[in-house]
């Protein structure tokens, strides 16, 4: 989630456009670069919320949205800086209801991205508290590394990288075997950014034995999958060695790569490779989608609990009744 703000202009009319190809030139700098790949990939959703003026229509928020068994995810909220604090964060919001509502989910979880304000002033979560969400649980499977981090771990146990070559010097048919198994799955405008340089096979008995794809977006890599046809423990290790002097090459080595991983036996992988580096912490915040219907039954109870309290306090019988007080000075008592 973006980070919480501070007040500054007017608030106008916002409209909402879904963000696609056509137009998502103009929201990619309310997204950040190690997450502007879900803008590209199938199963996201994404929302630009923009203000209608005379002559030009000026992008001020977006949110990026995913489905997850019975729950709408709110991947990325954001509201550029000058238009916080009016109302385009929560007209974002109550859009995911709807459409969580329109697809009978049963809640919307947020991830909130803990920040240099956690638990600070203008901390994220607060904003969703504040909304009626709850803290669910944290995350820490998603990791922003630099190639030199990989190289420094893996390369010592990599005798050498002579079995792995890019695909870019494979023929064609190499590149479109492996993209016909995940094209359903990273989605077409995905594999436009397939880097062939950095993405490579795992060479086995004259064949390719193995692959990894690797994305470029932004000056961010991102490994998106993984085959192996063979159980050579070294080869996704010499792969993954081969694919950071890569992007050493082309990028440099303070060049980023984002993981992320669901499977708890690659989770635990690269906190063996990566434990030095911390992974990016998550807050799941989770409302149900009757949210305000929950809240409307909690305001009519607490109305007919104040109708009662106050009948009952009526109901109480005078006793005694003040009908004026006099005070009295200057009294003298005899002896």
């Amino acid at each position: 989630m973006g980070k919480a703000a501070y007040p500054v202009a007017e608030r106008g009319a916002m409209d909402k456009i879904l963000v696609t190809g056509e137009n998502r030139e103009y929201y990619t700098d309310l997204v950040p670069a190690d997450i502007m790949h879900m803008m590209y990939e199938p199963g996201y959703t994404t929302v630009g919320g923009y203000e209608t003026g005379d002559k030009t229509d000026v992008p001020v928020a977006v949110m990026i949205a995913s489905k997850n068994g019975e729950d709408l995810v709110i991947n990325w909220l954001y509201v550029a800086e000058g238009k916080r604090n009016l109302g385009y964060g929560g007209d974002l919001v109550d859009y995911a209801f709807t459409l969580a509502r329109e697809n009978s989910l049963k809640n919307i979880v947020a991830m909130v991205r803990r920040t240099e304000v956690h638990n600070q002033p203008g901390d994220p979560i607060d904003y969703f508290l504040e909304l009626g969400f709850k803290i669910a649980g944290q995350t820490e499977n998603e990791w922003l590394v630099t190639p030199t981090e990989i190289t420094g771990r893996i390369a010592p146990l990599v005798k050498d990288t002579s079995a792995v070559s890019s695909i870019s010097n494979q023929p064609d048919y190499v590149l479109k075997a492996r993209l016909n198994e995940t094209g359903e799955r990273i989605g077409d405008e995905s594999i436009a950014c397939i880097d062939n340089d950095v993405s490579c096979v795992y060479m086995e008995n004259g064949k390719a034995a193995a692959s990894l794809l690797v994305k470029n977006i932004g000056g961010i890599y991102y490994p998106v999958d993984y085959h192996s046809e063979t159980n050579n423990p070294v080869c996704l290790p010499t792969m993954m060695v081969y694919a950071a002097e890569r992007i050493i090459k082309q990028s440099g080595k303070n060049a980023y790569i984002y993981a992320k991983f669901t499977n708890s036996k690659w989770q635990g992988m690269a906190r063996s490779i990566l434990s030095e580096s911390a992974p990016l912490y998550h807050d799941i915040m989770m409302a149900p989608v009757n949210l305000d219907e929950i809240e409307e039954k909690v305001y009519e109870k607490w109305l007919e609990s104040e109708k009662k309290r106050l009948e009952d306090l009526a109901a109480i019988p005078e006793v005694a009744k003040v009908v004026d007080i006099e005070y009295f000075s200057g009294i003298v008592t005899e002896t």
